[in-house]
């Protein structure tokens, strides 16, 4: 463990699991204006699609301060290297599933998406349900890849997302 105090909040967090501050991440995803994007949203359903689509559980859009501070606290960091951007994926948050399968041509979804991702998690974050066994094929075929640490020697803290060093040698 490396501990990192957020210039913004003050708080303590672990730079070796999270290249940013997790409860400052939540915050700012809990106001992001497009968090949920219409199709993963339970209230445009039912609705027919003619491809497969996900959408978030009430639960989820209940509960999303807690969905996100325990998901920012707890995922793991990926570049995603289709749209060169940030993701932040959390398996199974809170023990619950974040949301459902809808399939191509049906009304209801029929199956749970036990993963959390949240796409474009540092510029303009929208989250969305996945199925792990998936994500984690995409990431064997190098669509998601984790972030590398510091490139400072000797340093295990994860790398800020828009650099090469971590939060602490920053400056």
């Amino acid at each position: 463990m490396s501990v990192v105090i957020c210039s913004a909040c003050r708080l303590p967090w672990d730079g070796v699991t999270a290249p940013h501050c997790p409860p400052c991440l939540a915050a700012r995803w809990l106001v992001a204006p497009g968090l949920v994007v219409e199709k993963h949203n339970p209230d445009a359903y039912p609705a027919l699609s003619d491809h497969y689509r996900s959408v978030m559980t009430r639960d989820f859009l209940e509960n999303r301060r807690v969905y996100l501070e325990y998901a920012a606290a707890n995922g793991t960091w990926y570049y995603q290297t289709y749209y060169e951007t940030y993701s932040h994926y959390t398996f199974h948050p809170l023990g619950r599933s974040p949301g459902a399968g809808v399939p191509a041509g049906e009304l209801e979804p029929d199956h749970p998406l036990d993963g959390l991702l949240i796409a474009d998690a540092v510029d303009a974050p929208h989250a969305f349900a996945v199925d792990p066994l998936l994500f984690l094929d995409r990431i064997e075929k190098g669509d998601f890849v984790r972030l590398a640490p510091c490139a400072e020697r000797s340093c295990d803290n994860l790398r800020l997302t828009s650099g090469a060093r971590c939060a602490l040698h920053l400056r």
